[in-house]
């Protein structure tokens, strides 16, 4: 796995609310920036619902 360092700036408001919100997310720095960029890759993808199959139940008819 490559790895690269990026900087960039907050403001301490911005740091204090990141780090909230990873701490009750129980997650890491490096995992959520890679869910963020997993999030914006996948809203621009192209997807296909495949279709579900169903069971159905015999109806009771008389």
């Amino acid at each position: 796995m490559r790895s690269k360092t990026k900087n960039f700036r907050l403001t301490p408001l911005q740091l204090e609310q990141l780090e909230l919100h990873i701490e009750k997310e129980r997650t890491n720095f490096t995992d959520f920036i890679h869910s963020l960029i997993q999030r914006e890759v996948m809203h621009d993808a192209v997807t296909v619902r495949g279709m579900i199959d169903e069971k159905k139940e015999p109806s009771d008819v008389c």
